[in-house]
């Protein structure tokens, strides 16, 4: 069984999950959902097996498309997982999932309520070190772990962001980032 895939915007990452969806086993992608022809045009030359339409909206009531990627800005998370989740569509978010923790919220009882998995295509948790942190963790070796704090060390490179990035209210102004770790263990 092949799995139909859908992407919603195609910003910095949409066209790298075309080749992701198409080299994997058992999905394709089928179409793709971007309101910019100048997004698509080379995308469209290059994938002309996949449909390419404005308006995510218009993928709701396919029934070729299992899962939904979405790749749009991040103050549009919240109503397109919403709205694929009611359709009965699987979705898998860039990050950040949502804007606040009432959204978040709001988007994990509408994947309940339709019985469809939702998950932010956050790398990291799959990287052997937070895999075996997990485990040590898990085991109790620590004991009672209370907290963990973890940040990460990477160049804003403003230069080479969206604007709507850098706005508090549509991007959460992705700041640098510093790495460190905290455990307390109780």
């Amino acid at each position: 069984m092949t799995l139909g895939v859908a992407i919603l915007g195609t910003g910095r990452l949409g066209g790298n999950y075309i080749k992701s969806i198409n080299a994997s086993d058992g999905a394709e992608t089928v179409v793709v959902a971007e309101s910019r022809e100048e997004q698509v045009s080379d995308l469209k030359t290059a994938n002309p097996d996949i449909e390419f339409v404005a308006d995510y909206r218009d993928i709701l009531g396919r029934d070729d498309i299992d899962i939904v990627v979405g790749t749009l800005p991040h103050w549009l998370h919240h109503r397109a997982a919403i709205d694929c989740l009611e359709a009965g569509k699987h979705v898998f978010l860039e990050k950040p999932m949502a804007l606040s923790t009432v959204e978040g919220d709001e988007m994990m009882t509408a994947a309940k309520a339709a019985n469809r998995l939702l998950m932010t295509a956050h790398t990291q948790r799959y990287f052997g070190e937070n895999i075996k942190m997990k485990e040590i963790i898990d085991s109790g070796e620590l004991g009672n772990v209370v907290m963990v704090n973890a940040m990460w060390v990477k160049p804003l490179d403003t230069h080479l962001r969206p604007p709507w990035m850098l706005e508090q209210d549509k991007g959460r102004g992705h700041g640098p980032r510093w790495t460190e770790l905290i455990l307390s263990i109780g």
